[in-house]
């Protein structure tokens, strides 16, 4: 089996615009499977290729508020697996 030497360096920056506060939310799971493990119950998604690992990267925009952001970036990776 061949593995890849691709290595990942991952952050996230996000700057406060005309209000007091930032409203923005992100999310970096850079292995999805582990990020689902750490949630609990949930089956491996990827069982072909043990060698096989998904990220998943996603920057939400908060408006009036940053509840529905927060939500989404807590919320997607499950809904992504159901």
């Amino acid at each position: 089996s061949s593995t890849s030497a691709l290595r990942w360096e991952v952050g996230a920056v996000s700057e406060c615009g005309i209000r007091e506060w930032n409203e923005d939310s992100y999310l970096i799971a850079s292995n999805l499977q582990d990020a689902l493990n750490t949630k609990g119950g949930y089956e491996t998604v990827w069982r072909d290729d043990e060698n096989h690992q998904a990220g998943l990267f996603a920057l939400f925009d908060g408006h009036l508020g940053n509840h529905a952001a927060r939500f989404a970036a807590e919320k997607l990776p499950q809904f992504i697996y159901d």
